[in-house]
């Protein structure tokens, strides 16, 4: 019996753990039976660790369990993926962000997690553990936990939580290193023109202010179709895009990742090869490197970077120097406001700071006003949707979401407007960061009919990570062909060619790279090249693979004084 009932526990813990993790039974279905046995043996063992040590076994793996399933669902809502070692180290902006959770979505995990955990509490009172030698229990857990730290990072790339479950999901990330190597070889690079993307504007006058926006969760609902909607809430985007240079982002960030996506525009720098979800600004970057801030600074720019948060998110205060900016205005240099930063404010200042400039400025802003949470109307737009959503609560957040869009788009027009009457041209970028989390749920966007791949699977992850992206001035000639998908990573390229700036040789490496191979996106498990898929253990990934880590090594490692700064006055606002 007590052998029974102990079995009834591992059953109750890991099917507890999935579902309240999941949100429900239906994902279920994704578990393959191998990880399965794994994560009852790996539960099994850790309750012979913990009693080794001394630790109450059953006590400490059910608070563990709990505690795995509530940080399972939100990671798992935000990111698609599971919760791992390495976010434990973000615990301080995890919890700067908590008011986004929804309340009530959370409610169905607070009870359900109550009664799991008194139903496991309840059994393991009855529930015992083999006898065995001290010290063995602790002995077979670490030897259990061996093959793991070996295969684990290969693994990584081959299987997601939906497949292994969020308890062998957590111990394969126990090591998770940066995929780059430091050669410790001397720089080969060389000033070079930028690459030939596009044919530049022909300019007669001085060097153009160049301005950057990252709009947080911005994304083109309508191509859902304009029917579905009771007005178009990008207007002004959709003006601008047959003005300009539209083309899609793909960004390997959804519902969270501002940080990634800021990383790779400003630097080129693929996040793929690093760690999951570990941010490179609070974790990796101790030195200067080279970015868009060092690059428009050798050529005569003053550069700034605004960012309406807490300065010392993610050492933004620490990375944004280390980057080669002159200045970072944080959210203490903004008039106070209830909530995040309208964009009108953030738009003010920087057309404040354009106009009053007699030198060329690059300024790269990253907004903050469609932040999660939607559970309230931010401004007054009057959008409805009229398609399928599956949950009204969903319905109506989405609804709340597009009123913050349609006002993000209005001050695009405003903002665009201005530049067309300023006297010196500004080439402006402006993109999303990622697709918003909407109602913390993760099927919003099969409900919608967003995403018709199949869940969990490659094309499913590819279509949540791309964002629409413009390049726009004043005169530019209009794109005459259809929108390309490009990988963060290329846009400094593209902007500092339309600019007329030089930069590094790698830039010149990372076009032909993409000329050479066709790649639309690159991710750990996957790339896209051509519009067709590769995984991660084909021969034309690995030959991308190679390439593109030779490309990122030479950014992140060699560190080479004509392409990266330290700005001797750096301020922050």
């Amino acid at each position: 019996m007590p052998w029974f009932l102990l079995l009834c526990y591992l059953a109750v813990s890991i099917l507890a753990l999935e579902v309240l993790s999941k949100s429900g039974w239906r994902k279920l279905r994704l578990l393959k039976l191998p990880f399965l046995a794994a994560s009852f043996l790996l539960l099994f063992l850790l309750l012979l660790a913990l009693k080794d040590i001394g630790f109450a076994p059953f006590i400490s793996t059910t608070l563990f369990v709990g505690l795995l399933a509530a940080a399972g669902k939100v990671k798992v809502d935000y990111r698609q993926r599971g919760f791992t070692p390495k976010d434990l180290l973000i615990l301080r902006e995890a919890g700067s962000m908590a008011g986004a959770l929804s309340p009530k979505s959370m409610r169905p995990l607070i009870l359900g997690l109550s009664l799991s955990l008194l139903l496991m509490l309840a059994i393991s009172t009855e529930a015992s553990l083999p006898e065995l030698p001290r010290g063995a229990g602790f002995l077979l857990f670490v030897l259990y936990l061996l093959p793991l730290w070996v295969w684990g990072p290969r693994l990584q790339r081959k299987v997601t939580v939906y497949e292994t479950g969020c308890l062998l999901y957590f111990f394969l990330y126990l090591r998770d290193p940066v995929l780059l190597t430091q050669t410790g070889k001397e720089s080969t690079w060389e000033a070079a023109r930028p690459p030939s993307i596009h044919p530049p504007s022909k300019r007669t006058h001085e060097l153009p202010h160049v301005l950057v926006i990252q709009s947080e969760s911005f994304f083109d609902p309508t191509l859902l179709g304009l029917s579905g909607f009771s007005h178009d809430p990008l207007e002004n985007f959709h003006r601008l895009e047959e003005q300009g240079r539209p083309f899609t982002l793909a960004t390997r960030a959804y519902g969270g990742g501002t940080v990634h996506t800021e990383l790779e525009v400003l630097t080129g720098l693929s996040t793929a090869f690093f760690p999951k979800d570990a941010t490179v600004f609070s974790r990796y970057l101790k030195k200067p490197i080279p970015s868009l801030g060092s690059i428009f600074s050798q050529s005569g720019y003053r550069t700034a970077l605004y960012h309406p948060y807490q300065r010392w998110y993610y050492n933004r205060q620490e990375a944004y120097r280390l980057l080669g900016f002159d200045a970072f205005y944080s959210r203490t240099a903004f008039p106070p406001s209830p909530g995040y930063l309208p964009d009108s404010l953030l738009q003010e200042a920087l057309l404040e700071a354009l106009d009053q400039s007699e030198d060329p400025l690059f300024l790269f802003a990253v907004t903050m006003q469609n932040h999660a949470p939607y559970r309230k109307p931010a401004f007054s737009h009057q959008i409805t949707y009229h398609g399928k959503t599956g949950n009204p609560d969903s319905k109506e957040q989405f609804e709340n979401y597009l009123q913050g869009l349609r006002e993000t788009d209005i001050w695009l027009g405003h903002l665009t407007e201005a530049l067309k009457a300023a006297k010196r041209d500004t080439l402006l970028l402006f993109y999303g960061d990622h697709l918003p989390v909407i109602n913390q749920d993760p099927g919003f966007y099969q409900d919608i009919r967003w995403n018709a791949a199949s869940f969990d699977s490659h094309p499913w992850h590819y279509a949540l990570s791309k964002t629409p992206a413009l390049l726009w001035h004043r005169g530019m000639q209009p794109a005459k062909r259809d929108k390309p998908v490009l990988d963060a990573i290329f846009t400094p390229g593209i902007l500092l060619k339309e600019a007329g700036v030089p930069g590094p040789e790698y830039f010149k490496r990372l076009e032909e790279l993409r000329l050479d191979s066709g790649l639309e996106a690159f991710f750990r498990e996957f790339l896209v090249a051509g519009g067709l898929f590769f995984k991660a253990d084909v021969a034309e990934y690995t030959r991308i693979h190679k390439q593109l880590a030779e490309i990122s090594q030479e950014i992140f490692y060699r560190l080479d004084p004509q392409w990266t700064r330290v700005a001797p006055d750096f301020r922050i606002y």
